[in-house]
């Protein structure tokens, strides 16, 4: 009897994409602006292993007068299965752009008052493009299965045996996840933290011109996979105040 193929091993899982940075995830820590910044893409999984090929049956004879051990023989092995290949890594999450701010007000505890702003010309920059999210990388692609130990036959066999089945193949690694995108960098003319709501209105009463309201800088591209490719991050905000 013919030894079995053996089964192909299972494909890896792709691993996830990264979340792409949001604009709202930036702020204020400390004194300073720290941006978001996009997810890391997730690895793939490693692929299954092939399973072995099964071993053929053997012939024994009995009786025979002449040569008696001529025509008995072990039937043939069963091939290898391949090993499956490895998963890849996930591609980096982008980081964010900077921020513009042509005035930067930041303040540890609320003020009793802020400082006086009056009779000037604002204007308002550019944020900073967001970084593209690193590409996921490719599965490792699967060993193959050895071939089944050969049959018996020959000139003088009669009762011959069968050869053992191919060992199957392995499975593919999962594909990386593709990273997501950063974010714009935000773009203000004024920008005050920290300070109470009831004491901004005097800015927006003060004699501030500002020319233009800036524009915040564009989201970064999500990285490419084979399995699950990243998403862009959001495009920076711009307005004359944050408030």
């Amino acid at each position: 009897m013919q030894g079995a193929n053996g089964l192909p091993g299972t494909p890896g899982v792709p691993g996830p994409a990264g979340l792409p940075c949001l604009a709202s995830s930036g702020g204020v820590v400390g004194d300073t602006w720290v941006p978001g910044a996009g997810g890391n893409g997730g690895s793939g999984g490693h692929g299954g292993g092939g399973g072995g090929g099964g071993a053929a049956g053997g012939v024994e004879t009995v009786g025979c007068g002449f040569e008696a051990s001529l025509y008995s023989d072990v039937g043939g092995s069963g091939g290898g299965g391949g090993s499956g290949g490895c998963g890849a890594t996930g591609g980096e999450g982008g980081r964010s752009g900077g921020g513009s701010f042509a005035i930067f007000l930041v303040f540890t505890a609320p003020p009793a008052s802020l400082p006086a702003l009056a009779d000037l010309v604002i204007v308002p920059g550019r944020g900073g493009d967001g970084g593209h999210g690193g590409n996921g990388g490719v599965g490792g692609k699967g060993g193959a299965g050895a071939a089944g130990g050969p049959d018996a036959q020959g000139p003088t066999a009669t009762f011959c045996t069968s050869g053992g089945g191919h060992g199957g193949n392995g499975g593919s690694g999962g594909h990386g996840g593709g990273g997501g995108g950063g974010c714009g960098g935000p773009a203000y003319g004024l920008f005050v933290h920290g300070a109470p709501e009831a004491l901004l209105s005097a800015y927006k009463a003060a004699s501030l011109t500002f020319a233009g309201s800036g524009q915040g800088g564009h989201g970064g591209l999500g990285g490419s996979s084979l399995g699950s490719p990243g998403s862009p991050g959001q495009d920076g905000p711009a307005a004359a105040m944050n408030f």
